[in-house]
């Protein structure tokens, strides 16, 4: 089992609302498995001389597979109907990565996606639904938010401590404070253009995915046309994103953290 706290947040909703709670019926041992399993894969070349050359290939983290008891009290578990199971499937078996908080590490998000299922009952319907998920990353995600208000000018630090060497992509959540361009750029580095945002109008919202290149409004309208796609990514260590304009600004990042 990876996680070892029963309690756990899946795609926003806690277990404890939904009446389940992680079990596991596998192992008795003392010592137990902690995170994500991943193995590197090593491809070999030969390089000039015959001697051999190794370099890292890229690969997914393994699949885990969790247990699921519906609960009747905190400690008995319930007989399943097939409402319930109906449920509780919607809920956990998706078409897309949905956020999970186990209580072991309630800073950390772990994206999972359901890839296999298996229902395990006794004879009184009592017992457990069991879930493989695959992980989109190899290590958990600690979220990164920071709000201000600008007037003018104002420089905000952020610190990208990612274990992963990839560029940063944050998100921007905007509202204009009146009628206004805002522009943003990561000063830390040189020959980088800023990001323009132009013509927002007071009050008015706009969302910048800088990894996704998405820029959307508050009712999911298209924005694109207001950006001049000069996105805004960070690098390692310290960074200084230098915001103008009369704005409310939250800048959110995802950054890839061991345990």
């Amino acid at each position: 089992m990876v996680f070892h706290s029963d309690k756990f947040i899946f795609d926003g909703k806690t277990s404890s609302s939904e009446g389940i709670a992680l079990v596991d019926t596998s192992s008795n041992d003392v010592l137990m498995d902690y995170g994500i399993p991943f193995s590197n894969k090593i491809r070999v070349e030969n390089s000039f001389g015959g001697n051999p050359f190794y370099t890292y290939e890229d690969s997914p983290p393994d699949t885990i597979t969790l247990e699921f008891c519906l609960l009747e009290n905190d400690s008995t578990g319930a007989i399943w109907t097939e409402e319930q199971e109906e449920r509780i499937l919607n809920w956990l078996v998706q078409d897309k990565f949905c956020e999970f908080q186990s209580m072991d590490y309630p800073d950390l998000y772990f994206y999972l996606i359901a890839t296999k299922v298996k229902k395990k009952r006794n004879h009184e319907l009592r017992g457990i639904l069991e879930i493989e998920f695959q992980p989109y990353y190899k290590h958990p995600i600690k979220k990164i938010k920071k709000t201000t208000e600008v007037s003018d000018e104002k420089s905000i630090t952020i610190n990208n401590s990612s274990i992963s060497e990839k560029k940063v992509y944050p998100i921007f959540s905007i509202e204009a404070l009146d009628n206004t361009e805002c522009i943003i750029e990561n000063t830390s580095f040189k020959n980088k253009n800023p990001l323009k945002i132009s013509s927002l109008k007071k009050g008015q919202k706009i969302i910048i995915d800088n990894g996704m290149h998405l820029v959307i409004g508050e009712n999911d309208e298209n924005l694109f046309h207001l950006v001049d796609r000069n996105w805004v990514y960070l690098i390692k260590g310290e960074n200084n994103l230098k915001v103008n304009g009369k704005v409310k600004i939250e800048i959110q990042c995802n950054l890839e953290v061991k345990l």
